[in-house]
């Protein structure tokens, strides 16, 4: 049986609530419960920043979940400060991870697309500095949680939610100062601009790109690819 999306009507004053059903995949997903959203990214983010590299810069390893062998290959490019890339995270990503993550049945990458303003850059940085420091299921507790903070990101908060996580608070308040990944952000945005993308969210599953409210037929798309 294949999860798909229904909204759940909501009752008195409660906010609307998306559960999962058994059954094949819909044609969209409803996110009723994200602020009042029916759709991932109606406007999209979109691109135009550049970012001068400075200080000691190192690298770290890009972030994967799933199989790593998977023939289905779901790449998600992402800003901190994207109102929209809020919304796939709160919706998207729990029926992404509940379907086809956690049962190993895709490779699932994220991917930075600094594109707004200063913590466009500075969270992903922190990201990182969590990431090395601790392991992969508590850099998806930061990320998860920093998204919650959107609007209003401060170094105090940002490295409070890394010490609540475990993280050294230290260690992601001198990744935000000093933007020690830079280096790494840039390159990976390049890359992603020479594969086509050019706002956030933007996800790709193998060659097939959706942004917009193409982002809500994911789960039609990664099961067209597991019949092929």
């Amino acid at each position: 049986m294949n999860p798909h999306w229904r909204p759940r009507q909501a009752r008195g004053d409660d906010p609307p609530e998306t559960v999962l059903t058994d059954g094949g995949p819909t044609r969209r997903a409803v996110l009723a419960t994200i602020s009042g959203a029916a759709t991932v990214g109606v406007a999209g983010c979109l691109s135009d920043d550049s970012r001068d590299c400075s200080g000691e810069q190192r690298r770290a390893e890009v972030p994967a979940r799933g199989d790593p062998d998977s023939a289905i290959s779901i790449d998600y490019y992402r800003d901190f400060s994207c109102g929209s890339c809020a919304t796939y995270e709160a919706g998207i990503v729990p029926f992404l991870t509940s379907n086809y993550i956690d049962p190993e049945i895709v490779r699932y990458e994220t991917h930075d697309f600094p594109v707004l303003d200063e913590w466009s850059w500075k969270i992903p940085n922190a990201a990182y500095a969590v990431f090395e420091e601790t392991d992969l299921s508590t850099h998806v507790e930061f990320t998860t949680g920093v998204f919650e903070l959107q609007g209003d990101y401060s170094t105090e908060s940002v490295a409070e939610l890394a010490a609540d996580l475990g993280a050294s608070p230290e260690a992601v308040t001198a990744a935000i100062e000093d933007e020690p990944y830079c280096r790494q952000i840039v390159d990976g945005r390049e890359e992603a601009s020479d594969r086509g993308v050019d706002a956030t969210p933007t996800v790709y599953v193998n060659d097939r790109k959706l942004e917009g409210n193409e982002i809500n037929d994911i789960g039609d798309v990664i099961e067209s690819e597991r019949s092929e």
